[in-house]
């Protein structure tokens, strides 16, 4: 014969919180012992065809985006307004080099399947870098392609 046992209904939330940490805690580790991994970027800040600059192999975390590590590699030397409503930041100035229309700071992601540069479809705080990536601003009029920029 069977004996049901009444459980007070303080001890079941404790008894829940029991059965399921455990999984949690796999769940959250994913088996590495590495919760956050590294990557390496390649950043391009070209003002002109006798200015440009390079920043090789930049260590970064695993999910940074392309303002971030954008922020990081001109050591802050960067202005820019957040808006709100785009979830992104319009960057104004880079090394001192203003937006001054109809030029301006445009952000360039390298295409390594078709060897060329083309314009970020989305703005800079949105973009999830990957290992390998090359992200290039480019100041340069509105819309342009980005010709003439050299390869990584």
């Amino acid at each position: 014969m069977f004996q049901f046992v009444i459980i007070p209904s303080q001890v079941i939330p404790f008894l829940l919180l029991i059965a399921l940490l455990p999984g949690c805690i796999a769940i959250g580790n994913n088996g590495n012992d590495d919760s956050i991994g590294m990557i390496n970027v390649s950043v391009l800040i070209h003002e002109s065809t006798d200015d440009f600059q390079w920043f090789r192999n930049v260590e970064t975390t695993e999910g940074s985006n392309a303002y971030e590590l954008t922020k990081t590699v001109v050591q802050g030397d960067l202005e820019s307004t957040y808006y709100a409503s785009m979830f992104s930041h319009l960057v104004e100035s880079i090394f001192g080099k203003r937006n001054e229309d109809p030029n301006y700071w445009i952000i360039f992601l390298w295409d390594d399947n078709q060897q060329k540069w083309a314009p970020l479809p989305l703005g800079a705080d949105l973009f999830s870098l990957k290992d390998g990536h090359v992200i290039g601003w480019v100041y340069t009029e509105y819309g342009q392609e980005a010709l003439g920029l050299p390869s990584p």
